[in-house]
């Protein structure tokens, strides 16, 4: 089965659905194994502010693999930042390392946002 990262947002729409099975998250499942970047962790920790969410990512993190940020997406990430700098790209720092964490690793991102990322030279979107 192809790994695939998710972004935060998909994370946030399956924590808010009551019916989880009308989530995209849900639906990806099926096709793929799923993998969150540690930056996408933080930024659902972060953003979250609920009695459940430590039994949601318990459950979340113990049936999915995790991809940590290392020194090969550290240098990933100021190389996007140096390409993208001159075009006047923006990008969000969050958005920076999870898409160097998932063109390090070599997957492709699953996310309800691809204007954050199609401009990222090699970045694959689901």
């Amino acid at each position: 089965m192809e790994i695939i990262c998710v972004d935060t947002n998909l994370l946030v729409d399956y924590f808010r659905k009551k019916d989880k099975a009308e989530t995209r998250l849900y639906r990806l499942s099926a096709r793929f194994e799923i993998s969150v970047p540690s930056v996408v962790a933080y930024e659902f920790l972060r953003g979250q502010k609920n009695s459940n969410l430590d039994s949601f990512l318990d459950k979340l993190l113990k049936s999915t693999s995790s991809l940590p940020f290392d020194l090969a997406c550290a240098q990933k990430a100021a190389e996007i930042w140096q390409v993208n700098k001159p075009t006047g790209n923006s990008i969000e720092p969050e958005d920076l390392l999870i898409a160097a964490t998932t063109l390090t690793w070599g997957y492709p991102l699953a996310t309800n946002n691809p204007k954050h990322f199609e401009h990222i030279p090699g970045i694959r979107l689901i």
